[in-house]
């Protein structure tokens, strides 16, 4: 059983990977919200922004519990939508992100999992199959290796984070996977609109992804979380290959007459 601290624990992808992996892990939640922990999970106010982190996984409480035992840290708390104004993003995504990383190195974490995003080649073009390459000129696939192009100041936040990951990965050898996360809807249904065709990461091939991260020998890693999808523009060779990712939905199945009809996933 791993000790996981999270923090963001009370969005929408902590809620799925506690639940997923309350049974089976020790959890720490952490965020500014509070919330019911589950099974095996323990939660605390916390602001990633300010010191507060550092005091509680400092805490005699918290290194009671974790013993000799290096835990993981999923770094999932993010300011997500631009309107927030660059005050907000720059505080959470790169002051909130500086200090995620220089505690997990101080506490001795095995690893690091940072939720990156898709927004940060966001700028690549558009998600209609073919329009990106008729209009832009641009490659039919974006890949991990590929230049940075963020689409909002969300996107620049998350390309700095991935930049930092790369900087405690070598410089302080602390192993970091950074996960460019696709669509996750609440509920679990493509069909929401049309884009969630190419874009969609279902929730178990969320849980999955996150699964794999925790088992991978990686010291450092850019990868797209994307389920596979017929229509989807993001290339997951590198997390097929290095996570042993095996993403099971297609959004594509959705439309068809058995998904129309009963609102299922094939």
């Amino acid at each position: 059983m791993a000790t996981i601290l999270m923090t963001g624990a009370a969005g929408r992808i902590g809620t799925l990977l506690r639940h997923h992996w309350h049974n089976t892990h020790h959890l720490v939640g952490l965020d500014t919200r509070s919330y019911k922990p589950l099974e095996n999970e323990e939660a605390y106010p916390v602001d990633i922004q300010t010191t507060e982190l550092w005091t509680i996984l400092a805490s005699r409480e918290i290194k009671d519990r974790l013993g000799e035992q290096s835990p993981v840290l999923v770094h999932l708390a993010a300011v997500t939508w631009d309107t927030a104004g660059w005050t907000h993003i720059e505080e959470t995504n790169i002051r909130g992100t500086y200090n995620v990383l220089s505690v997990a190195k101080d506490i001795g974490a095995s690893r690091v999992i940072f939720a990156s995003s898709n927004h940060v080649t966001g700028g690549y073009g558009d998600w209609a199959p073919g329009t990106r390459s008729q209009i832009f000129d641009l490659p039919p696939t974006v890949t991990a290796n590929m230049p940075v192009r963020p689409d909002s100041l969300y996107g620049v936040s998350k390309a700095f984070g991935e930049a930092l990951s790369a900087y405690y990965a070598w410089k302080h050898h602390l192993p970091v996977i950074c996960l460019r996360i696709g669509s996750v809807t609440n509920r679990n249904d493509p069909r929401e609109n049309p884009r969630l065709r190419s874009t969609w990461l279902s929730h178990r091939d969320l849980c999955h992804l996150f699964d794999c991260c925790l088992a991978a020998n990686v010291q450092f890693g850019i990868y797209y979380g994307v389920s596979n999808n017929t229509r989807r523009f993001w290339d997951i060779s590198n997390a097929e290959r290095e996570l042993n990712y095996r993403p099971q939905d297609n959004a594509e199945l959705w439309y068809t007459e058995k998904g129309k009809t009963d609102g299922q996933s094939p």
